[in-house]
């Protein structure tokens, strides 16, 4: 049992939330619009801080609670992947917890 436990928590603090090559990013933010990144470049460097970051279990409150963005990554085959960007905190929101990320994002990159 310990071994089985062992093995979740080098899977969790190592597996990839975003796995794949994609080529656009829309980020959709409460009050205050759309932004749609297409630098590959960027886009990379935010898959890199979600898959790299530091994951913690839980979260102080429901995850309902917070206000979220969503970061909605799209392939050139039309596939998509997307997370749930926490504002106040800037975290990513994974299935038993949270990355640590700190990603900023531009006001002028949005529109309404």
């Amino acid at each position: 049992m310990a071994g089985l436990f062992i093995l979740f928590l080098l899977w969790f603090n190592h597996h990839k939330v975003i796995d794949g090559e994609y080529t656009k990013l829309t980020i959709k933010m409460p009050h205050e619009g759309v932004a749609v990144i297409e630098e590959k470049e960027r886009i990379d460097e935010i898959i890199e801080a979600i898959n790299e970051g530091p994951r913690n279990f839980g979260t102080e409150k429901p995850f309902y609670y917070y206000e979220v963005a969503s970061l909605i990554f799209e392939n050139e085959d039309g596939e998509s992947e997307a997370v749930h960007y926490k504002l106040k905190n800037k975290n990513i929101k994974i299935r038993f917890g949270e990355v640590k990320t700190d990603l900023n994002f531009e006001q002028e990159d949005y529109r309404s």
